[in-house]
């Protein structure tokens, strides 16, 4: 509809002012009879409370009272756009939540107010409590009170896929007989509470579907191989509650054990793979194949790849219908985990353990067919191929991880004259300055093995031995304290001062000529002091420079620095 201003001679205007008008006049419109977006909204409701015992909670009998409940959460649950609810997670506390109470005709210092977890019953008009953990009746004090620290006890699973709601009870004493009485409830919108993050079995990312025809099982996607190696050596148990008490059971190679790890609900995210079950729990699992449409998987690679890709979109673990697992009607796969034939009515004491009619049940959500009721051509695998299958997915998974890691370093090549393999740092994978250093740390070690070789030339010169073990020193210090350079090390050790110009200007010095190479003949000695304590030449000799036990520094003693002038107890 047009505006009322617009006039007959306008509608000679041109068509693009008219579409533009008139989307105009639209959008006017729109925004004024748009709805706010609804949130988490608390509504008021007659649903009758029933406790965790199945007992209602009496209603107050106050006709002219007048009461009203309004909750405030510091922030809502998360919301779900799939299933059009809010969601929670069990082990996750609530918000904190504020309830204020208006009331007319009620006295407020009687008030007090519940907080439930309820599951509504639409056909009896009945709100059943399923539990809250922490304190849940709080009084009113100036008509308000918070709530904090509060979970839930259970589950939307454990309730068949219900939601489940908040709802505040606003309660007061009857003055007759004393008893709390609901006045009004507030209920809040369905919650859908997960005890975990739940996974769905097929992804649709970890199927890889390859043609028979152009199938390059070499470079086949890693998602075929899904578990790592080291998860079947784990050791696992099963905590249970029993009595106030936690009891442990350790998860082993056997159909209890199976059935221990299939119902343990301290395992999160367990691997259901038939695979892993097969090389986990070979005592009693067994994989079978038939032998008149595939190859037997430790046959090659390929056979193994396809193998894997059968069990990835198989569901291994089920009960509900026919399948490959539960050993329907339908045609099976030409892959099948089943329950090994050796485990017989001898081998386990349930009695519903081994049904050869139906699916052996392991647990009250999974079960596996048995191998008798299999058709006579498919085989299986003795305890010797099994161990060759597991070594084989050990293998691919290892080729597959190495692959992916970019920063694994490849094998080293074949030298082609000596025939072996030189390691060796790459030129590329150190910096300039480390590689120059690696060339002093490598000359400085090639000097101590020449200096080791020609101690018996160097007896007849104690400072000559002395001056090059220091400089080694020095060095080796320098390379760990980058701020310091060997000659200021040197310096300070001989007691010597060096500036902070000549310490940034100062290049490392490099092992002195007689030191890298094994000299011809002995160096001159250098002239004694006059005057030598008797006791040096009792002491000094006696351990060679290799350091007193006394002190427990490895260097020589203050009167042995009078001779070498290097030593300082301060360093």
């Amino acid at each position: 509809r047009l505006p009322a201003h617009t006039r007959v001679v306008d509608m000679y205007m041109d068509s693009r002012e008219m579409d533009l008008m008139l989307d105009d006049t639209l959008s006017q419109l729109l925004e004024g009879t748009a709805q706010p977006k609804q949130g988490f909204q608390w509504e008021s409701c007659t649903y009758a409370l029933h406790n965790d015992t199945g007992v209602a909670w009496p209603s107050s009998q106050l006709p002219d009272a007048q009461a009203h409940l309004s909750v405030s959460m510091d922030r809502p649950p998360l919301s779900s756009s799939e299933a059009h609810a809010w969601v929670w997670h069990k082990n996750c506390v609530l918000p904190p939540l504020k309830v204020s109470c208006a009331a007319d005709g009620l006295p407020l210092e009687n008030l007090s107010c519940l907080l439930s977890a309820v599951r509504v019953d639409v056909s009896g008009h009945a709100a059943h409590d399923v539990g809250l953990e922490g304190d849940t009746l709080r009084p009113l004090v100036h008509g308000a009170c918070s709530f904090s620290s509060l979970s839930f006890k259970t589950t939307s699973y454990n309730l068949k896929g219900k939601p489940l709601h908040l709802m505040a009870t606003l309660l007061v004493r009857s003055g007759g007989t004393g008893q709390l009485c609901a006045v009004c409830h507030v209920i809040s919108p369905p919650i859908v509470v997960n005890a975990r993050k739940r996974q769905p079995k097929e992804r649709a990312s970890s199927k890889v579907l390859v043609s028979s025809e152009s199938a390059n099982w070499a470079s086949a996607d890693a998602s075929l191989l899904p578990f790592a190696p080291d998860l079947l050596e784990r050791k696992m148990e099963k905590v249970e509650k029993v009595e106030q008490s936690a009891s442990r059971r350790q998860i082993d190679n056997s159909m209890e054990g199976l059935r221990a790890y299939l119902s343990a609900l301290n395992i999160r995210n367990k691997c259901k793979h038939p695979l892993f079950l097969v090389l986990r729990f070979d005592s009693c699992v067994d994989l079978l194949y038939d032998a008149t449409k595939v190859a037997s998987p430790l046959q090659d690679d390929e056979a193994f790849y396809r193998m894997m890709e059968v069990l990835s979109n198989t569901d291994a673990l089920s009960a509900r219908g026919p399948s490959v697992a539960t050993g329907g009607t339908t045609e099976h796969q030409p892959f099948v985990v089943a329950v090994r034939a050796s485990h017989d009515e001898t081998s386990c004491d349930r009695t519903d353990c081994p049904v050869h009619s139906l699916p052996i049940q392991l647990t009250s959500l999974f079960s596996l067919p048995h191998a008798s009721t299999l058709p006579p051509s498919y085989k299986g695998l003795c305890e010797l191929q099994i161990k060759e299958l597991r070594r084989t997915y050990c293998r691919l998974y290892c080729r597959h991880a190495s692959r992916g890691n970019a920063l694994v370093p490849t094998a080293p090549k074949l030298c082609g004259s000596c025939d072996k393999p030189h390691v060796g740092l790459s030129r590329h994978a150190l910096e300039p300055a480390e590689a120059a250093a690696q060339r002093q740390a490598t000359a400085l070690v090639k000097s101590l093995q020449q200096l080791a070789a020609s101690t018996e030339e160097l007896d007849d010169c104690p400072e000559q031995e002395w001056e090059h073990q220091l400089l080694v020193l020095a060095e080796a210090m320098s390379q760990h304290c980058h701020t310091r350079s060997a000659a200021e090390i040197v310096a300070f050790m001989k007691g010597e001062e060096a500036s902070a110009t000549k310490r940034m200007t100062m290049a490392p010095v490099t092992p002195p000529a007689h030191a890298l190479a094994v000299p011809c003949s002995p160096a001159p000695s250098p002239p004694m002091p006059p005057e030598l304590p008797i006791d040096y030449l009792q002491h000094s000799h006696a351990h060679e420079n290799v350091g007193c036990a006394g002190c427990d520094l490895g260097l020589l003693h203050d009167h042995e620095s009078q001779f070498f002038n290097a030593h300082d107890h301060s360093l």
